[in-house]
């Protein structure tokens, strides 16, 4: 397996520390200098202290004409499990970019963590869940939350087993004099939570359905196909002479299960807050909310796209 640098390493350890510290668990989380102990031995080291005296310190990457910036990419699944009466125990699988797909990455952790735990295998009505972590009214609400907030937590009823689940994007840029327009500040090596396929939403075709990293992970990791999760959803792309209606959408689904015109004269806000109030109700976080709701977007918006007009042959005479 491929091996992060140290530079990386730190900026992992330094996203996980953060994220970690925003869910709320009976059980102490690890502090930085344990992530990258964590971390280390993940990746066949015995601790920081060799790794750091051992491994590269940035990747070798070199200046090609064309190309600016030069950059290095990667994608990590690192799960980490919290039960009763034993030792949290961690799990990592690392590719770098273009290596192995990021489906192959949610299976191969999937099936490692299914060898070692064994019996201790979920089991039961198990739920995963995206907590928001930040202050409802704080500005960029989601778009923070989705690529630097909580990591995917993962429960069975009756077990008191909690799996931490992270999918993170590593990038790594080389020294170079960065375009002005990305700020004179721009760090050279950055972690972002990523649960995106190998594929962009919008490039599956409209009725085709895709299986989240989350799923497939849990599919693999309990040998059981699971219910997809649904969500209330006001959509996004609506057309205003339409009445306003409530849908249920399903993850991964490109069609909404259910329709249900308002007949009480509410508005497309209004609404909107009676979905938000539906999907707490459910359990659901706003990050969960969009989550679901995500490959339903997609396809919507491409089916409200301007049909290609032909005009070859208009000007013939």
């Amino acid at each position: 397996m491929p091996v992060l640098t140290n530079v990386q390493i730190k900026s992992v350890a330094k996203f996980l520390k953060a994220s970690c510290d925003k869910v709320p668990l009976d059980s102490p989380q690890p502090k930085l200098g344990q992530w990258l102990d964590i971390l280390s031995r993940e990746f066949g080291y015995k601790d920081w202290n060799v790794t750091s005296a051992s491994n590269r310190d940035e990747p070798e990457l070199v200046k090609a004409e064309g190309f600016t910036p030069i950059s290095k990419h990667g994608f990590l699944g690192l799960a980490r499990v919290i039960a009763p009466d034993v030792s949290p125990t961690n799990y990592l699988c690392y590719s770098e970019d273009r290596e192995l797909s990021r489906f192959e990455i949610a299976a191969m952790l999937g099936l490692k963590m299914r060898s070692k735990l064994g019996p201790m295998t979920f089991s039961g009505n198990i739920t995963h869940t995206r907590p928001d972590g930040m202050a409802e009214g704080q500005l960029d609400f989601i778009e923070k939350n989705r690529s630097q907030g909580c990591p995917v937590v993962i429960s069975a009823d009756g077990q008191g087993v909690t799996i931490l689940l992270w999918w993170l994007s590593s990038t790594f840029l080389l020294n170079d004099p960065m375009p002005i327009s990305w700020g004179e500040d721009q760090a050279r090596s950055w972690v972002l939570f990523s649960d995106e396929g190998d594929h962009q939403l919008f490039e599956y075709g409209e009725s085709q359905p895709n299986t989240t990293l989350t799923e497939l992970f849990l599919e693999t990791l309990t040998g059981c196909s699971l219910p997809s999760r649904t969500c209330w959803h006001t959509p996004r792309w609506r057309d205003f002479y339409e009445s306003p209606s409530s849908l249920l959408v399903e993850e991964g689904n490109p069609n909404a299960l259910q329709i249900i015109a308002s007949n009480s004269g509410a508005s497309w806000d209004e609404l909107r807050v009676a979905c938000e109030v539906k999907n707490q109700e459910l359990g659901l976080s706003k990050l969960d909310c969009e989550a679901i709701s995500a490959r339903f977007e997609a396809a919507e918006s491409l089916r409200n796209d301007d049909p290609a007009v032909d005009f070859s042959g208009i000007y013939d005479d």
